[in-house]
């Protein structure tokens, strides 16, 4: 183990993931069919399988709450 790393060494690694994801995330978004993005996410992915993992749940959030707004039902109109 190093021990002369500063100790935010790792967040690094950190935010280079979450930009790796957030920027997957966009891309396969951008995507109309899922067999797009399923061949997308594994060209993209390779064997990081936590990253696809990760990037395939924000995908099917996303899914839900577009679900969610389209109904009229849940429309909650802005107070003037």
């Amino acid at each position: 183990m190093k021990t002369d790393a500063p100790f935010f060494a790792g967040s690094m690694d950190i935010d280079f993931t979450m930009k790796q994801e957030v920027e997957l995330f966009d891309a396969a978004r951008r995507l109309n069919d899922e067999t797009s993005r399923r061949a997308f996410l594994e060209q993209a992915c390779g064997e990081n399988r936590a990253l696809r993992e990760r990037v395939e749940k924000l995908l099917a959030v996303e899914a839900e709450a577009e679900k969610f707004f389209q109904g009229t039902d849940h429309f909650i109109p802005a107070e003037d």
